[in-house]
């Protein structure tokens, strides 16, 4: 059965644009029904419990809720191994700018971290971020950037750099509907 590993985002947008707490207390329940499950098939880790930390009203509903359910995956050497990989590509496909990779190599940057986990435990990705439309499959069937324009400057999508280590990514809201969600 595939588990999800929850991105950032995951959080932060539901608060913020779609589920307000006050609003929308049944998704917010929902939600932790879901994480709190036996056998749960939500994933949250460690890097990403950390980023949505940084909004008073997150950190408090995650201390709340489930602040014993983060798997800190963050200490296996395998991943590590797979992280160092991802910012290897990241770093030498020629498709970011210097900027961009930086961003990606911050400490706490959750993001390559998520697709080396995910990676190592063929977990799915669940993420608002979309593919950013530069990267293709090439002549060698596999997924690349396309070399249309000069580098991008913004920072790498999760799906673009995801697909290419073979980690699929699906929305939150495509999440709620193989979940059944029903607020």
């Amino acid at each position: 059965m595939v588990k999800y590993l929850l991105d950032s985002n995951c959080f932060i947008e539901p608060m913020k644009r779609y589920y307000s707490f006050k609003a929308f207390p049944s998704y917010w329940k929902w939600l932790n029904e879901e994480l709190n499950k036996e056998n749960s098939l939500l994933v949250i880790s460690k890097c990403v419990a950390d980023e949505i930390n940084v909004d008073p009203r997150l950190e408090k509903w995650t201390q709340e809720h489930f602040s014993n359910l983060v798997y800190d995956k963050n200490r296996d050497p395998f991943v590590w191994s797979k992280y160092a990989e991802i910012i290897n590509y990241v770093q030498n496909c020629g498709a970011y700018q210097t900027g961009s990779v930086n961003e990606w190599k911050k400490p706490g940057k959750a993001d390559p971290l998520l697709i080396a986990i995910a990676s190592q435990y063929n977990y799915q990705i669940v993420t608002f971020e979309r593919e950013s439309g530069q990267f293709g499959y090439d002549v060698n069937n596999e997924w690349n950037w396309k070399h249309n324009g000069g580098p991008i400057r913004h920072e790498p999508k999760i799906p673009d750099i995801a697909k290419h280590f073979g980690v699929s990514c699906i929305t939150l809201f495509d999440l709620e509907e193989k979940l059944k969600l029903c607020i």
